[in-house]
Order: C-alpha cells, then structure tokens, then sequence
C-alpha cells in the first residue's frame, strides 16, 4: 500500500511543504476572552471573494461544522452564532492582528471548487456543507504566525488552525517542475520496513545492506522505460544529507540526532500531466529494494485541503 504522504515529515528534505502540511494545529481546550464583537466593528469583515481571502490571509481558523470525526473539542456540534462573534473578538485582540475577515460557508466552498477546479474526483466528493467557515487573520509585519496560531486553536468553536507557511511556495500537482511521485530504496537503515526485510532474506547477494547497485541500477532503468514519465532523477545520501542540513538548520536537535547514514537513496520523478500519480507510485512500490513510494501530488493537494480549506487531507487518495 503507497504510503500516506502526510505521515513522512522527513523523508524529503528540501520539501518545507511535507513538515508544513503535518502540522495543521487541531484546536485544544481553552476559553475565549474579551468582548462580544459589534457587527459594526470595522475590524472583522466579510469576505467580498474567495481570492481576496486567500491571498491575504496569513492564518486561517477554520470553526467546526459538527460533522467531524472523533473530534476532541467540537464534541459534533457546530460553532455557535454566541461563539463566532467572541471568536472575532478575541481573535482582534491577539497581539499581531491586523485584519480579522469571516468567510461564510458559501464563499469557502465557491473557492474551494475554484482552487481544486482541475481535480473533479476530489471536488464530487465535497459538499457545500463540508467545507468550514473561517476567520481568515491578516498580521502585522513582524508578527510570529505561531503565536497566533497558538491563541485562536485554544478558542472554543475552533476546529483547526493553520498558517500561509504550510502551503507557501508550493503549487500542488501544478507546478511544472515539480516531483510527482518519490521512490524511497532500502538503505542500512530501513530494514524496520517489512518490504526491506522481505527483500533482504531473498536477495542473491548479501554483501552490504540495502539495495544492491545492480537492482538499484535496473529500477532506474525500469522508471525511465515508463510511459507515464517525463524525467527521473537519482538522490544519493550525500546529497539528501545536505538537502536535510539546509532545510532543518534551525533543528540543532534534529540534526544532532542525525548522520548521512540516515538518509536512503531516493529516485524523484515528475509525470506526464495526463499521468496517474498515485497509480504510478503504487507500481513502483512492489518492486525489489523499494521501502516505500510517495505521491507526492497528493502530498500537496492534501496540504493545500487541510491548510488552505480546513478539509480532510485524505480526500486526496
């Protein structure tokens, strides 16, 4: 089974997308202060469009629709009238904010259908009633997304919050020079995988650990070989050591508890655009010495539906 790409954090380095996505804040327990806003109050406003509350928002609370699932603090009820006017309230008291504008359920869905316009499986699967009203918050320069984010997700009616950095700079199944589906090769360290395992008690050679050079070498030749592909590159470990460096060199942790070794050997591949991403990955993954694929087409649609839209992740897949 091709791997949840929301569940792989690490696995790409220089994807700041793939940290991003996993950390769309599930709202926790907390109260709301200050005073109920007065729906005057030139502070919160409606959303006129989709596209001015998607370009200028740089957190997004999404509120709680009553239909979500094993939901800690919506408990299957949705936001109150009561609770959305405390919300901007207090959201407009949050050091930092600059802007607070609603965007009711109408608006959300019309850009949601916008945004995802090029994916009809993923667009039929959604309803107008899905998809969450928001306060979409514009800061001041300066201001620390993640103080913000840390004050709105202990709100009450809060389902979720996140942040522009969760899907900034990247384009999910768009971008024409990004990678669509990344192939992870058993290393000296991946035999915790139960397909590494497998391929270890049954290849030929047992000199080293991992994939061998003559399986990785015909993987290669395999990817190129598929109709489905436009190019393919190869990732060694000294290159996806220093791709991690760069990417995490705030992380003295993280990196302290990290060597090349770590790091498996990777082939990145980009797809023809009337390609199937995830048929491709699933593929691939059955094949010798392979740890595990990830599409990462699906990895970025599903960042942009949780962050960008308050939906589930798994929509996509």
């Amino acid at each position: 089974m091709v791997s949840n790409p929301l569940n792989h954090r690490l696995r790409r380095a220089g994807m700041r997308l793939a940290v991003a996505a996993t950390v769309v804040v599930t709202a926790g327990m907390g109260t709301a202060g200050g005073a109920v806003a007065s729906s005057t109050d030139e502070s919160v406003t409606v959303a006129a469009s989709w596209t001015q509350v998607f370009e200028r928002a740089d957190v997004s609370v999404f509120l709680c629709t009553g239909r979500e699932k094993d939901h800690d603090f919506c408990h299957g009820r949705p936001t109150t009238e009561r609770q959305k006017r405390a919300l901007a309230a207090s959201l407009r008291e949050v050091p930092g904010v600059a802007k607070v504008t609603f965007e009711d359920c109408r608006t959300a869905y019309k850009r949601f259908r916008k945004a995802f316009a090029d994916q009809p499986d993923i667009v039929a699967k959604v309803r107008a009633e899905d998809v969450p009203e928001s306060y979409r918050i514009r800061v001041r320069k300066g201001t620390k997304l993640a103080k913000v984010v840390g004050a709105a997700k202990r709100m009450p009616g809060v389902a979720r919050v996140s942040d522009r950095t969760m899907t900034d700079g990247y384009n999910p199944g768009r971008d024409k020079d990004a990678d669509d589906v990344a192939v992870f090769l058993c290393g000296a360290s991946s035999l915790e995988s139960s397909s590494c395992e497998k391929y270890e008690k049954s290849r030929t050679s047992k000199r080293g650990r991992g994939i061998t050079a003559e399986d990785r070498n015909e993987l290669g030749r395999e990817i190129k070989a598929m109709p489905e592909v436009k190019r393919v590159r190869f990732e060694d470990q000294a290159e996806a050591y220093a791709n991690f460096k760069k990417s995490f060199a705030d992380n003295e942790a993280l990196l302290a508890a990290t060597e090349k070794s770590d790091m498996p050997e990777s082939f990145w591949i980009q797809l023809k655009s009337d390609a199937d991403s995830s048929k491709v990955a699933a593929v691939l993954e059955k094949r010798p010495g392979v740890s595990e694929t990830i599409d990462m087409r699906c990895l970025g649609m599903g960042a942009e539906l949780a962050a960008g839209h308050g939906l589930s992740p798994d929509l996509c897949g």
